[in-house]
């Protein structure tokens, strides 16, 4: 599977995603009625999970020119990172190299890939009131369905506001011919 990617529509969005965290990170802390430790605040707020999808041996799509998403995510992530860290939210990643997470000892090249993603969920369900940003560069021509950024959401409480208005913000900027809805991640 060959995919195009445009540089400028991927730092653009990362950007505004990264501007709609910090704002609802922000919101999020301001919330708070009672005067709150220096000690309790790391707890209480939020904590933005950065996922690089993919990594090592599974490198996702490639551009036109052979460059693996794996390795553009990981950019986007890191640079991501270092913006949300200037604005002062709290960040982990899931991975800072071109690795994949899955255990060593694993044959199959399906059970690397389910461990890789079993660990990944680790991290997020580890951390008490974190926010996952999970990074990748999906397409697949024959689907229309497929194009586009698009926000995901689960069934904490505030997630699917969330979701939208960060969807919202994808249509307005990155899929200005064809709007996406923000969508309930599946079972």
């Amino acid at each position: 599977m060959i995919v195009i990617l445009r540089r400028k529509t991927l730092w653009l969005s990362a950007f505004l995603l990264c501007f709609f965290i910090s704002f609802s990170a922000l919101l999020h802390a301001g919330t708070a009625r009672l005067p709150v430790p220096a000690s309790a605040y790391a707890a209480l707020s939020p904590l933005v999970v950065i996922d690089a999808g993919h990594g090592g041996e599974d490198g996702g799509a490639v551009s036109a020119d052979g460059v693996a998403e794996s390795g553009i995510n990981l950019a986007i992530a890191l640079k991501t990172e270092g913006l949300l860290r200037f604005f002062g939210v709290r960040t982990e990643l899931t991975r800072r190299e071109d690795v994949s997470l899955a255990r060593g000892d694993l044959s199959t090249v399906r059970e690397r890939k389910a461990d890789d993603l079993r660990r990944r969920a680790e991290i997020v369900n580890a951390a008490p009131n974190a926010v996952l940003l999970s990074i990748h560069q999906n397409s697949l021509p024959s689907s229309s369905q497929t194009h586009g950024a698009q926000a995901f959401w689960n069934r904490e409480e505030g997630a699917q506001v969330f979701a939208d208005a960060i969807q919202g913000q994808f249509n307005r900027v990155i899929n200005t011919h064809r709007a996406k809805d923000a969508r309930p991640i599946p079972a």
